[in-house]
């Protein structure tokens, strides 16, 4: 019977291709990924400002080269995330949020000549951030001014000390992390970490004084985690 079929396939001038899946070279989520091999050379996702939105820029190995579908899949389950939009070299799409703390390949689908192929960029589960906190005032201090033209503003504490527990987890070696004080000051959240630089996961234990204005009463500051999958802003639970 197999004979039948190779001789079938010669006299009727048919080439049966296999297609052909290109993984990761390093198998690990991140911003990059480079190819020795196949129809792309490089997949570059920018650090996305959303977890619900990706945007990848492929750069292709040849002129012979191109690509025409794209779709994200769940690492584990195997499942169709979303599809994507293919519109070099741009390759974009919304992602559904329940889906964004999963790894989730890229599976984009090419083809150099007369060879087919599926090349896999691995993205990141968004960014984590688990954070307590706790704040003692003491020392309070009441409005002495008694003058007519005294600026009216209430008492306050003189020593306010805060401190935190704060795991953060980029599932990448390639995210990067900051802080914000929207209102107030507390100690740096981050201690002996280089903002914005590159760090997949750490435990920090910020303590120290805050500063605060009397008139707002209150602190805001906030943790920014970004990678390949999305931003994350987390604040204290």
């Amino acid at each position: 019977m197999k004979s039948m079929l190779y001789i079938a396939l010669a006299v009727n001038g048919f080439t049966a291709y296999a297609t052909q899946t290109i993984y990761d070279q390093d198998t690990k989520a991140n911003r990059v990924s480079v190819y020795q091999y196949g129809p792309v050379a490089q997949i570059m996702v920018p650090n996305t400002s959303s977890i619900s939105y990706i945007e990848s820029i492929v750069t292709l190995s040849s002129v012979q080269a191109q690509c025409h579908q794209a779709a994200l899949y769940n690492d584990i389950t195997n499942s169709k995330v979303a599809d994507l939009t293919v519109s070099f070299p741009a390759v974009y799409g919304n992602i559904p949020i329940r889906s964004a703390e999963a790894e989730k390949p890229i599976r984009l689908s090419c083809t150099r000549g007369n060879d087919s192929f599926i090349v896999h960029h691995k993205v990141p589960a968004a960014p984590t951030i688990t954070w307590s906190s706790d704040v003692i005032a003491s020392d309070w201090a009441d409005n002495s001014c008694v003058r007519r033209d005294c600026p009216t503003y209430p008492g306050y504490f003189s020593d306010v000390q805060y401190s935190a527990q704060i795991l953060v987890n980029n599932n990448a070696n390639d995210g990067t992390c900051s802080t914000i004080n929207h209102v107030g000051q507390t100690p740096d959240l981050l201690p002996d970490y280089l903002h914005s630089t590159p760090i997949q996961s750490n435990h920090f234990s910020p303590s120290g004084k805050a500063i605060y204005d009397a008139n707002g009463e209150y602190l805001v500051t906030r943790i920014v985690c970004k990678n390949a999958g999305g931003t994350r802003v987390g604040g204290p639970c």
